[in-house]
């Protein structure tokens, strides 16, 4: 996506429903327990992170495009309008571009050779889920068919930075 196509973003954090609850045997957001309301480009930071020719994947759809730029998205938040986490506690986040209109906005997949094999060969507990809007509303992320990790979970990737934190 090229830079200054999104012009607003909204977090939400989840509680998480473990796999099993329900019927279902993933995990996903439960119980909505933050959210940062609609943001303004004055609420987050840019920054080309890497160029490169990579497939565009839509979940339910499958590859719809290549896409070259992979821009990092800093949010800020003073303290008294950030969320607290408490310590041993799994939360979801969701991150929804409000207006992509002169392009796409995707996530990044997690590189997991960065992770330590401790963490299921890169995985935490299982997939990344999308709103699938129908049946169970959220559904697993798994790599297409086209891919070569086809059928595999997928892992979104992001970082939570501790103040004092820069960009």
């Amino acid at each position: 996506n090229d830079t200054g196509n999104v012009t607003g973003f909204r977090l939400n954090i989840y509680a998480d429903t473990p796999a099993g609850v329900g019927g279902l045997n993933y995990s996903r957001p439960g119980t909505p327990l933050w959210t940062s309301g609609d943001l303004v480009s004055t609420q987050w930071q840019q920054r080309l992170y890497a160029t490169a020719s990579e497939s565009f994947y839509e979940p339910g759809t499958g590859i719809i495009g290549t896409d070259t730029n992979v821009w990092q998205y800093n949010f800020l938040f003073a303290r008294p309008d950030a969320f607290v986490q408490q310590a041993g506690t799994i939360y979801w986040l969701e991150v929804i571009a409000l207006d992509a209109s002169n392009g796409q906005w995707g996530w990044k997949t997690a590189d997991l050779s960065q992770y330590p094999a401790a963490y299921n060969g890169g995985h935490y507990q299982d997939d990344a889920v999308y709103w699938a809007g129908t049946g169970p509303q959220w559904q697993p992320m798994e790599y297409p068919t086209s891919h070569q990790l086809a059928g595999q979970s997928l892992d979104l990737s992001f970082v939570i930075t501790p103040e004092p934190a820069t960009l």
